[in-house]
């Protein structure tokens, strides 16, 4: 298999294992599973059917099959997996597009050509925090488009009005997901990042109102998964914060938390400060997690499994 050929997130787990192996620890846990992406693509299947979402097709099957054997998950992740992907109703991101996101405090996870095995992978930083949100799109574009989950994603700022702009990927024809996903590629690429304020807390105030009428359109048992990508200070019309406007963006997430979502929080920035916040506010928001960059979290997960 060619180095083009692997995925990024298989070479970061790749990478991974073979730092485990040279220290001597089992890895017996990589071992694939192919019946769980049956069994995965199917239960989703037979939730579209309950709920007229659009369905899964066979195309989409294989393409599952090849996508998440290409991860090669540990038999203890395969579980979880299953049962977020299948309890997940809509997926919604907030990207915030504020000039704070030019800062070059971030990294990303970057394939090293001619590596003799194919699959060396190094850790690039002081990149912007826009380029590891954008690197962080393209993955997570790239699966939803394979697995067919429905998806919106919100720009926080807007050169226009300022209300944001607003995309959706896998929420109408499976023949329009090719478009939809290059026009958001497009958007990304285009983002001026001129405004120098950031403000979160109305866009989470906007997304509660629109899921509190959503309520009942979701089935028993499922939920909004809604992803906030931000460097993580909220600000005012004017791009000043203080304490006051930190107090409303996290009541705001506490009222968001309230409703059926899973609040995930990935941060886009180097700044130890503002991580250290929001891993002290995780375990005081109910349904919240908070994630940091691929390579810490990948580390971790796989230490954890």
């Amino acid at each position: 298999m060619s180095a083009s050929s692997i995925h990024p997130s298989s070479m970061r787990v790749i990478e991974i294992r073979q730092e485990l192996e040279s220290l001597g620890v089992e890895t017996d846990l990589f071992i694939e599973k192919i019946e769980f992406v049956d069994a995965l693509v199917n239960a989703r299947k037979e939730s579209s059917m309950k709920t007229n979402l659009p369905s899964v097709s066979s195309s989409h099957k294989a393409a599952v099959q090849e996508l998440l054997a290409s991860l090669k998950l540990p038999r203890r992740l395969l579980s979880p997996v299953m049962e977020r992907y299948n309890s997940c109703y809509l997926t919604i991101w907030l990207l915030d597009n504020s000039s704070r996101m030019k800062v070059c405090d971030s990294n990303i996870v970057k394939h090293i050509d001619g590596y003799d095995a194919g699959m060396k992978i190094t850790r690039m930083n002081n990149v912007s925090r826009w380029h590891e949100l954008r690197d962080c799109m393209t993955f997570h574009s790239h699966m939803a488009s394979k697995c067919f989950i429905r998806t919106n994603y919100w720009l926080v700022n807007d050169d226009n009005n300022g209300d944001g702009t607003k995309f959706m990927l896998c929420c109408g024809n499976p023949e329009d997901v090719h478009d939809e996903r290059s026009h958001l590629k497009s958007a990304l690429k285009q983002a001026t990042l001129s405004h120098a304020h950031c403000l979160l807390t109305d866009q989470l105030s906007k997304l509660e109102k629109m899921i509190a009428k959503m309520i009942t359109k979701i089935p028993p048992g499922q939920t909004i998964t809604v992803v906030i990508c931000t460097q993580g200070v909220p600000t005012d019309k004017k791009g000043t914060t203080s304490r006051d406007i930190q107090h409303d963006y996290w009541n705001a997430m506490k009222k968001l938390s309230k409703l059926p979502v899973k609040i995930v929080m990935r941060l886009c920035t180097g700044n130890d400060s503002v991580c250290d916040v929001y891993n002290k506010v995780d375990a005081r928001v109910d349904g919240m997690d908070v994630l940091d960059d691929y390579w810490g979290e990948v580390r971790l997960d796989i230490l954890s499994y």
